[in-house]
């Protein structure tokens, strides 16, 4: 579950099918199956991080911020009491004239049930 830039991310994919979100440059994502986070390929270990069926999965700020169950897991911001990783994803605002557009996506294998997305724009 994570970010894209979508102006970039499309552009600059490798041939490899089985890279997902935060896998690929002008990505980021958190990898619950996998217990981490990946941050444009770079695959950081977050000890106990794990879901369940009803676990709720929040980001803020763009990826900025990544909470499991109310907990904060991972965050770019150095006050945050958390593991820590140096966030390179935002974009400058335009690419060859365009804005870049940064939006959600997710990706996996298996059955998803997705019981609500919530986009909010403080």
């Amino acid at each position: 579950i994570g970010w894209i830039n979508e102006s970039k991310y499309v552009e600059n994919l490798s041939n490899d099918k089985n890279n997902g979100v935060g896998e690929e440059l002008n990505s980021l994502a958190l990898d619950c199956c996998r217990g981490g986070f990946l941050n444009q390929g770079e695959f950081i270990k977050l000890e106990g991080l794990s879901i369940g069926s009803g676990s709720v999965i929040r980001c803020e700020q763009k990826g900025c911020r990544w909470f499991c169950d109310g907990r904060l897991v991972i965050s770019s911001i150095a006050s945050d009491d958390t593991t820590h990783f140096v966030n390179t994803f935002h974009p400058p605002g335009q690419v060859n004239g365009k804005d870049d557009k940064i939006i959600p996506s997710f990706s996996g294998k298996g059955h998803w049930r997705l019981g609500q997305i919530v986009l909010s724009n403080p």
